[in-house]
């Protein structure tokens, strides 16, 4: 009895396992498949995907380690469907490459194909799946979505021959010991030099920017005629009471006094004035003339007359008579050094940079040939140092071999001494004015910047010296003799 019971039990257990299996596997029961010739419906958006090498054709499944790779997508959808596909796709073990390159678009019937390349490598070995692309898009009716490409298998090798069991490669060949570019290493560091020396000058000559214009001498002063007539004119066009017309006529009358005749009339009063004026050359004005315009003034400026405006503007035309009747041009006779030799005109700040490019081509030329003889001689890297200092002996001594230099010779220029008779500078000054240039490119840099900045147009060494640059066709006279 109890064989039979287990038996039965048995099946049962079975035939509920198998309609488990069936309602899990084929579905719910009473499930129906579609009839026969009824077209399942098309998916709106399909898309695809390739791996393949960077420019390749085919499909890859292997790559090596660092690879250019681009991962191919093949999207199709209808027209107008909008379909959003990221530039940098987060994949596991890949790292996306620079900018994706343009999409190509197709027409295929009613619908679109659209193929996106991702460039991308491999930083990780082993075998490993792509990672899904997820892809949003938008009908044109406005329904959205996503698609997802599926995941490509792909096993990525590194560059052992044995990955199981590396070892040390073979040993690299010999390379030859790395040796210092002495030629590099001299050239930064002139340029260095001469950068830092340019910007110390530039900081001391904005320092010194008010000591160096105080150095320039004065422009010598108007005529006092000058002054006095445009001061009348103006005053003419001056919209004042009549009062104060009365009162800056005066003033300029005495002013023009003052400076025609060798006092400050404005400081003076009308008294001390016109003994001031006692055995002056008035020539055909009167002191009384004066004292009565002056007196005039004052009774204005003290007594408090009020004067009309037809009163105060005919005092003008008296003040401009009393200046052109006594005004005489102040007569310079030239001394006698100056009557034999007239001065020479200082040379330009162009002209100058001009004959000192010349110079320093010059000195360029000799410190190639020198160069070029150590080089044929083998003796380059030993006495190389000797053509940059044959390149600043030739700068130094440019003006102590000859009255002038190369450059000033074919400018026109000579160097003469900053004083009235601008003699020719003996040896030691002409030497000490280019001391400077024996320190190259500092000295060339601070010279040329000082040059182009000193309001008298002079440099260091022409202030230590006391010498000037000057035009002249003819050579100057020698020390302590005439031209």
């Amino acid at each position: 009895m109890r064989r039979r019971v287990s038996r039965g039990a048995v099946r049962a257990w079975a035939v509920v396992a198998c309609v488990a299996a069936a309602v899990l596997v084929g579905g719910p029961v009473g499930a129906q498949t579609p009839p026969a010739g009824e077209a399942v419906a098309e998916a709106p958006v399909t898309l695809s995907a390739e791996l393949r090498t960077l420019g390749g054709q085919a499909p890859i499944t292997e790559a090596r380690l660092g690879d250019r790779l681009e991962l191919v997508l093949t999207v199709e959808a209808p027209r107008g469907a909008q379909v959003f596909v990221p530039d940098k796709p987060a994949l596991e073990r890949f790292q996306t490459l620079g900018e994706r390159p343009p999409t190509t678009r197709a027409d295929v019937g009613d619908r679109v194909r659209e193929t996106y390349r991702i460039p991308l490598s491999p930083v990780r070995v082993g075998p490993t799946r792509l990672a899904a692309v997820e892809v949003p898009y938008r009908l044109p009716d406005g329904a959205s979505g996503v698609v997802h490409t599926p995941k490509l298998r792909v096993h990525v090798r590194g560059h052992l021959s044995n990955e199981q069991d590396p070892k040390l490669g073979a040993a690299p060949p010999p390379v030859p010991v790395i040796t210092t570019n002495w030629l590099l290493v001299w050239g930064l560091s002139l340029v260095g030099a001469a950068a830092a020396a340019a910007l110390l000058t530039l900081v001391a000559l904005r320092v010194l920017r008010s000591r160096l214009a105080a150095a320039v001498p004065p422009p010598p002063p108007r005529p006092a005629n000058e002054v006095a007539l445009d001061k009348l004119a103006a005053l003419e066009a001056a919209e004042l009471t009549p009062e104060a017309r009365y009162a800056a006529t005066a003033d300029i009358l005495r002013e023009y006094l003052g400076g025609r005749y060798g006092f400050d009339g404005l400081e003076m009063t009308t008294g001390e004035l016109r003994r001031a004026l006692v055995g002056a050359d008035l020539k055909d004005v009167t002191p009384t003339q004066i004292e009565v315009a002056l007196g005039e003034a004052d009774l204005v400026k003290f007594a408090r007359l009020s004067p009309s405006d037809a009163e105060a503007r005919g005092l003008a035309p008296e003040v401009r008579r009393i200046v052109e009747a006594t005004w005489e041009a102040p007569k310079e006779e030239p001394t006698p050094e100056q009557a034999a030799a007239p001065r020479f005109e200082p040379a330009e700040v162009r002209e100058r940079v001009r004959a000192g490019l010349i110079d320093v081509g010059f000195a360029a030329a000799v410190a190639l040939s020198a160069l070029g003889g150590l080089w044929a001689t083998g003796r380059l890297a030993e006495w190389g140092w000797a053509a940059g200092a044959a390149f600043a002996v030739v700068l130094a001594v440019r003006d102590v071999l000859g009255p002038v230099s190369v450059g000033k010779a074919l400018v026109g220029l000579h160097v003469v001494s900053a004083d009235e008779r601008q003699a020719l500078p003996g040896w030691r000054a002409r030497l000490t004015r280019n001391a400077l240039l024996l320190v190259p490119p500092v000295g060339l840099v601070v010279e040329g910047l000082v040059l182009l900045h000193h309001p008298l147009r002079r440099r260091l060494g022409d202030g230590w010296a006391r010498t000037e640059v000057v035009r002249g066709a003819s050579r100057p006279a020698p020390r302590g003799g005439r031209r």
